[in-house]
């Protein structure tokens, strides 16, 4: 069996061999060198060094990982110090630039150029004056464009490429504009008024035929004196610039490319900034002073939505999303500097009553390029890959992808000030969800790209834009083109009112979006210019709360006020009586509810009473019962009737509550009397009252599909919900209901006290409280890195991705059941969001018989290949070896004990060999006859090897004695080899014999030792005689030599007779076909034949091919066989088997 399986091995082993050396040239050789050159790429490189080392004003800290302007920095004075800062100014030998003074920045350049640590010493120096808010070193910003590729552009021969419009089903060039619902905006247009847009970023195409720049600034700040020029240098169009700027304004309904968001209600301003270093200028980078000085240029032309689509460097926003302190540092102290700047702009302008603004800036565009640890870099990261790592790559190893946090894209992202974080929104990008959208419907997704985290406000199309370039039109990706869409929405928000605030704008937009797009654990809402600008006009005449609702997440807050006059005691007692159970139904409501208690009186002035009072809060927001109850038994009763009490005072009181921003509030107010109106020494009315109920805070509700509900709603944030007592007057039950009905609550009434908790218990039922919760669902791991659609009453809600395990946390949802869908494998089912336990419990309802097979592959991708390789190559394998295996079994001759030789018959003594003249010979005892013996011949005594007689031979005259020939062996004819069988059809035949030779023998061969023949007298060179045959060349006698013995029986037991054999006939050993033919005996054995190099050449070349290699006849058809072969060729017998 091992020889079976050597050489298959052994080949196998060889091919193993070959393909580890070619993966071992390709990982080292082909894949580094031609496949996975190292190349760093503009996009994704940190360029600090180079930046550094060509503007001389520029310098990079390894240790920090912070470019900076060598001789400068940068003060921001305190407010009111304006005098005291140009005293001090005046003292310092540098060059000052007072182009922000007006904000209190001033940059100051220096003639010389220090080290970090000595611009640090000087910070630090400047910090100590008294009239000095902040110093600065003037830190230099690598910004990228934030776009990922661009598609060839194309050319136009009509309006959007020809694709016509169709807002249900998005698609085409102008999909973007469909999805945001542009068009049912631009139907508000006659209602809009004109507004100022901008944005800073590359140069725009000024001469484009579809756009209109009203002004266009580029800041060029001077290297060596600081100062800033606009507009020094001619800058050609580019792409990005001319792309955004298209999107956000390009002209509308002029039968030419393509549509501007502003739908032609925009003035568009431009800005960018280079460095100006000479005869020519830098493109790639900027201080964080020109950012600030670029946006206040815009804003102090009352631009009021500015886009930025511009990133930072995005290897350090990386780095900082994994929590690098050096690029989280150097972003900090930009941000900080340019939203004091900021701050101080947006005091100024609203000191002035100037409009205000909002800045939309990009998320970025990195959270899908992979960053390659390396703690040598200033920030940790690099981008590019060693040879070690582009070796290992070739395995399928890879450097970190994702988790690009939006906060850190850009330091304005970064910014905390509330009241700047307040104008700034971060915008994500969406694109077409080819995999679960249909013909009939549109379905969109989170792009792949785009920056994650909670910091992402909004998101807009952002994946094969449309728009504007320098002369023509393409198409282009990223957050940057997702921007301008929120941007221009943003700007025909400020056209319906330009009244609102930058905050006011930034809530309608957020407030108004659609649906729900998940990055990561969090979500934002699609940007909807419809609903934006319908709520923006309803502001014109309702405020901003009233038109919107912020969010209702979870709970209930609900507190109640009650009347302790003295006509109040068995309303009052009823109620404490049956508050435990009063308490259940709220349970039962929503478990995530807090109770508050406030009761009212009157004024003791107006009752003189010392014990009045015109409200109190006895219990503030709890949920623990125990100490709800015990505030309401706590309750005691005051002086008075039914006459007007302090109601206003009750409800004002109640509003000033910490109400939580995410739970339902209401208010259910008990009581038999009406209110003061207008109430002394408050001088409440009925308005003030109603007013502050609707502007308690911004909430925002939503449907069962998810749908943010916005616009029209003419309920308040806190509901009222009143009760009349069994005493109550007409005028307190007018009261009632009317502020019930005001304020979106219920009135009831009850004929007598008793009924007092069940009329509450009523009123805790119509509250309608949407309980939202955050669950995680667990999907099991055969659904992990799967997306789920999520639908409730078969309308699409959103989707989400499930971690390795299979799990997501879903947030903010509101308790019920809900179908969820897996594309990918086919699975299906529902998902149970228990409002008791706060859990969400998955059910599988639907899958194919295929889903576990595709859970499998989806699973153990690499493993499924791996077995489904193995298991080819053996399907491949094993019937090859196998097939060897027989073949070689086949081959391989019968098993025979070694050198065992069975003893000689005897020879008749009386043989005569025949004289030179006749055909036979006769005995020769005559003189010269030499004796084996004397020539050194022993016979054999036992089963031994016979030694082979090859000796010397010498021609001897006198008589010699005969080797006996084995008489097994029937000599062929020399004609052909096909005479050799006629001849082995005569029976008795036997060959004369020269005596010219003395044959040596082979083991199996034992000469007489008594008898001899005469010599001849011609001799010659003896062949050896051996098992193999070889016929002689001389003429063959007619004469037969009688064969000595028999071949052994099949008996084992069978053994030779010494006796000689008697002279009766014998058959031969070997018989031809013609015998077996015939019908003749057969006897079965070995055919001896000669060995060529015991034979003279002119012997041997009479012999054939086929002679030398016969050694066996098949039993059964006679044909001759080779004896390595264990099966007959001819008719397949086993020719061992007799």
């Amino acid at each position: 069996m091992k020889r079976t399986f050597k050489k298959p091995l052994l080949v196998l082993g060889v091919v193993l061999l070959v393909v580890v050396l070619l993966l071992i040239v390709w990982a080292f050789l082909i894949y580094p060198k031609f496949i996975l050159p190292r190349e760093k790429t503009a996009a994704t490189s940190f360029n600090a060094a180079k930046i550094a080392e060509e503007a001389e004003r520029i310098d990079f800290n390894e240790d920090k990982g912070v470019l900076y302007v060598n001789n400068e920095v940068v003060v921001f004075f305190k407010e009111g110090a304006e005098e005291q800062a140009a005293s001090f100014l005046s003292q310092l030998d540098a060059d000052v630039d007072d182009t922000m003074a007006d904000i209190g920045f001033y940059r100051l350049t220096f003639e010389g150029s220090m080290t970090y640590e000595q611009l640090e010493d000087l910070v630090a120096e400047l910090n100590t004056i008294s009239i000095v808010e902040s110093a600065y070193l003037n830190t230099v910003t690598e910004f990228e464009q934030d776009d990922v590729t661009e598609k060839k552009a194309v050319f136009p021969n009509d309006p959007w490429n020809g694709d016509p419009w169709n807002v249900q089903v998005p698609r085409g060039e102008n999909w973007g504009m469909e999805a945001i619902d542009a068009p049912g905006a631009w139907g508000y247009l006659d209602q809009l008024a004109t507004v100022k847009v901008g944005l800073i970023d590359s140069k725009t195409d000024d001469s484009h035929p579809d756009l209109t720049v009203v002004n266009s600034s580029c800041l060029f700040i001077d290297e060596k004196t600081g100062q800033t020029h606009i507009n020094k240098y001619t800058i050609e169009p580019e792409d990005h610039g001319t792309h955004v700027a298209g999107t956000m304004n390009a002209t509308w309904n002029n039968e030419t490319g393509v549509s501007g968001v502003m739908g032609g209600k925009g003035e568009l301003y431009h800005c960018l900034f280079r460095y100006d270093v000479g005869d020519s200028y830098t493109w790639n980078f900027a201080t964080a002073y020109t950012y600030l000085l670029a946006i206040k240029h815009l804003i102090d032309q009352d631009v009021q939505a500015i886009n930025i689509s511009q990133n930072t460097s995005r290897l350090i926003g990386f780095a900082a999303s994994k929590g690098n302190e050096n690029a989280i540092n150097y972003l900090t102290a930009q941000a900080d500097m340019t939203q004091k700047g900021l701050a101080r702009i947006i005091q100024s302008r609203q000191a002035a009553n100037k409009p205000d603004f909002v800045i939309c800036v990009a998320a970025g565009n990195n959270n899908h390029i992979t960053y390659y640890k390396d703690d040598n870099e200033p920030y940790g990261y690099r981008t590019y890959r060693t040879s070690g790592e582009t070796t290992k790559s070739s395995f399928g190893w890879e450097g970190e992808t994702g988790g690009a946090l939006a906060l850190y894209n850009n330091f304005l992202n970064l910014m905390d000030n509330e009241e700047v974080k307040k104008r700034v929104i971060v915008v994500g990008a969406v694109g077409i969800d080819a995999a679960t959208s249909t013909d009939n419907k549109t379905q969109y997704s989170y792009a792949y790209f785009s920056n994650i985290g909670d910091r992402v406000d909004i998101v807009a199309p952002g994946v094969d834009i449309y728009s504007c370039v320098p002369a023509s039109y393409g198409n282009s990706n990223g957050t940057s083109m997702a921007t301008p869409h929120v941007a221009g929405v943003a700007g025909l928000v400020f056209a319906s009112n330009p009244k609102l605030t930058g905050p006011e704008v930034k809530q309608l937009l957020i407030a108004s979006a659609s649906g729900r797009y998940y990055h990561g654990d969090d979500y934002s809402g699609l940007l909807n210019a419809k609903t934006a600008v319908i709520n923006a006009l309803k502001t014109l005449s309702k405020p901003v709360a009233k038109v919107i609702r912020t969010e209702v997440n979870s709970g209930l807050d609900l507190c109640f006020v009650v009347d302790t006059t003295g006509s109040m005691e068995d309303d009052i007692d009823n109620a404490k009586e049956n508050m435990a159970d009063i308490l259940d139904h709220l349970a039962d409501k929503t478990e995530n509810y807090r109770v508050a208690l406030i009761d009212y009186r009157d004024y003791s002035e107006r009752t003189f009473r010392s014990y009045d009072y015109p409200c109190k809060i006895q219990l503030p927001f709890t949920d623990d019962n125990a100490s709800i109850i015990s505030a309401i038994n706590g309750l005691t009763l005051g002086y008075g009737g039914d006459e007007n009490e302090t109601v206003y005072s009750a409800l004002m009181e109640a509003v000033d509550l910490d109400w939580r921003s995410e739970a339902k509030k209401a208010i259910i107010i008990l009581g038999d009397a009406p209110p003061l109106d207008p109430e002394p020494f408050s001088n409440y009315t009925y308005d003030d009252v109603l007013l502050a109920l609707f502007t308690a805070d911004i909430s925002l509700d939503y449907e069962k599909s998810d749908k943010r509900v916005v616009g029209g709603l003419e309920t308040s944030l806190i509901n009222v919900y009143s009760i009349g007592g069994a005493h109550t007057s007409a005028d307190a039950a007018d009261f009632f209901d009317r502020i019930a009905s005001s304020t979106g609550g219920e009135y009831f009434a009850v004929d007598d006290a008793s009924q007092v908790s069940d009329a509450i218990i009523e009123s805790i039922e119509d509250i309608e409280v949407e309980d939202k919760v955050t669950v995680q669902a667990d999907f099991g791991r055969a659904l992990a890195h799967q997306q789920i659609d999520l639908h409730s009453d078969s309308e699409f809600l959103f989707s989400f991705t499930t971690d390795e395990m299979g799990r997501f946390n879903i947030a903010d949802m509101p308790v019920g059941s809900y179908e969820w869908t897996s594309n990918s494998i086919y699975g299906s089912g529902l998902l149970d969001i228990n409002p008791l336990t706060r859990t969400a419990i998955v059910h599988v309802t639907g899958t194919y018989w295929f889903t576990p097979i595709l859970e499998i592959w989806q699973q153990h991708t690499v493993l499924v290949c791996v077995a489904l390789t193995f298991y080819v190559g053996l399907c491949i394998a094993l019937p090859i070896l196998i097939r060897r295996a027989r073949r070689s079994r086949r081959g391989k001759p019968p098993h025979r004990a070694p050198n065992k030789i069975q003893p000689m018959p005897s020879i008749e003594p009386n043989y005569v060999p025949p004289s030179e003249s006749s055909s036979a010979y006769r005995p020769f005892t005559g003189p010269g006859y030499v004796s084996p013996a004397e020539l050194g011949y022993t016979p054999p005594t036992g089963q031994g090897p016979t030694p082979s007689i090859k000796s010397s031979f010498e021609p001897v005259t006198g008589s010699m004695s005969l080797p006996a020939v084995e008489p097994s062996y029937v000599l062929p004819s020399p004609e052909s080899s096909s005479a050799a069988y006629r001849s082995m059809t005569q029976p008795r035949y036997a060959p004369p014999v020269e005596l010219s030779h003395v044959a040596s023998v082979e083991p199996s061969y034992a000469p007489p030792a008594e008898h001899s023949l005469t010599s001849p007298t011609k001799s010659r060179p003896a062949p050896q005689i051996k098992p193999k045959f070889a016929p002689s060349a001389e003429p063959i006698s007619e004469s037969s030599v009688e064969p000595s013995f028999t071949p052994p029986s099949k008996d084992p037991d069978y053994a030779p007779s010494a006796e000689p054999i008697s002279e009766s006939p014998v058959e031969p050993s070997y018989f031809s076909p013609l015998q077996y033919d015939a019908g003749l005996p057969l006897t079965y054995g070995r055919t001896p034949s000669v060995e060529m190099s015991d034979v003279p050449l002119t012997e041997a070349s009479s012999l054939s091919t086929a002679q030398t290699e016969v050694s066996l006849y098949c039993w059964r058809c006679g044909r001759p066989c080779r004896e390595t072969e264990r099966y007959c060729q001819a008719c397949g017998s086993d020719l061992y088997e007799v």
